[in-house]
């Protein structure tokens, strides 16, 4: 089932399609920690439910810790840390302004937004905010920002959040075309920034 990134049709769906059907599974498969929040609060907890691509899921709420979760759910985190993932692109690149696409209505976004205003302090780069719900149009804003240059940054960095993964390739081809480097946080948004047919 697509909720099409609408909070609104994941609560529909759950509540008309997953709920009374509930006897018909032996599990629940949820993607991303928006979805994987609403179905632990909506849908009972008579079948295990199992999340994917949750960086943060104690954060988040949907377990107690990493060692239990304190109920019927598990799955698995695509987090790396983010100081490790920093220490690595300041390796390569110097960092005086990080752009952060982020998606203030998902979960998993502001834990991402909180952590790395923290790494930020230590390797001493400023962070801008770019705050894109998907509701409007702020990501298309804030990349027309990027490529005028009326938002400086050195680097972009993109976290694991559902929405802006599922605009990797437009995000790939505009930070290419504002010519600013980007840190991603999980393999997707490398995998579908270049068109088909080019290389690297």
């Amino acid at each position: 089932m697509n909720a099409g990134q609408d909070r609104t049709e994941v609560g529909r769906l759950l509540r008309e399609e997953v709920n009374p059907k509930l006897n018909n599974f032996d599990y629940l498969f949820v993607w991303g920690t928006t979805v994987a929040s609403a179905a632990k609060s909506i849908v009972p907890d008579k079948v295990p439910q199992i999340f994917n691509t949750v960086a943060d899921p104690v954060g988040a709420g949907l377990m107690q810790s990493a060692e239990s979760s304190g109920g019927n759910i598990a799955g698995v985190t695509n987090e790396i840390p983010l100081a490790l993932q920093m220490e690595t692109a300041l390796k390569i690149f110097s960092l005086k302004r990080l752009g952060l696409l982020f998606n203030p209505r998902e979960k998993n976004s502001m834990l991402v937004r909180d952590k790395i205003s923290e790494v930020a302090g230590k390797f001493r780069f400023e962070l801008i905010d770019l705050r894109s719900p998907p509701a409007e149009d702020m990501l298309q804003e804030n990349l027309q920002k990027l490529k005028n240059k009326s938002v400086l940054v050195d680097a972009v960095y993109l976290p694991p959040d559902s929405f802006l993964v599922s605009n990797a390739q437009l995000i790939g081809s505009e930070l290419r075309a504002a010519k600013i480097k980007s840190i991603a946080s999980i393999g997707t948004f490398i995998e579908k920034r270049r068109p088909h047919g080019s290389c690297s």
